[in-house]
């Protein structure tokens, strides 16, 4: 919304983004409920590491507040498990400007990262860079960080109006097994 601050270095990160999405879902629209959806490594061990965060509007939880899948396994998972009558959820990934039908994202994000690469190229040269360049990180490359999503766990959250805050661990964005509830 303001171009003029990135060029500045000035951005939000994926949680924020997300925060932002749901909050405007939640209180600008007639919406009761929305998702928080939390990419992880995947694994069992009691604390993992958040790779990624956008927000999914539209039901994927059913009868229960939060359910994980397979990233890559969005579509099965939404083919195998929503009711007929239910329409498709979104999502809503304001870090990557992408919104499209969930059971896309995956292909979303991969055209995302692979649309900023070039403009991270050129804004090298001196070319006149319309985009800011995609700051992951200082340690992982795009195309790295999206293998990472890709392959990683998502976790859906119900969020209400009435929802509590998500305990996110001070410590490097591990989540831990007490933080959700």
């Amino acid at each position: 919304m303001t171009p003029g601050l990135a060029d500045e270095g000035i951005a939000a990160n994926a949680h924020e983004c997300a925060a932002l999405v749901i909050y405007s879902a939640l209180s600008c629209t007639n919406l009761v409920q929305v998702n928080r959806a939390i990419v992880m490594n995947p694994g069992q061990t009691p604390s993992r590491k958040i790779l990624h965060e956008f927000a999914i509007i539209g039901e994927v939880t059913g009868n229960t507040t939060c359910v994980a899948m397979p990233a890559n396994r969005i579509a099965d998972y939404l083919t195998d498990k929503l009711l007929p009558m239910s329409e498709p959820p979104w999502a809503v990934d304001a870090a990557f400007n992408i919104v499209c039908p969930l059971k896309d994202y995956i292909n979303y994000l991969s055209q995302a990262i692979c649309n900023f690469i070039p403009a991270e190229k050129i804004g090298s040269t001196g070319g006149n860079n319309r985009q800011p360049p995609l700051l992951i990180g200082p340690d992982i490359s795009p195309m790295a960080f999206y293998a990472m999503v890709s392959c990683g766990e998502l976790l859906a959250v119900e969020v209400t109006p009435k929802s509590t805050r998500l305990k996110i661990s001070e410590n490097e964005g591990i989540l831990n097994c007490n933080d959700l509830f």
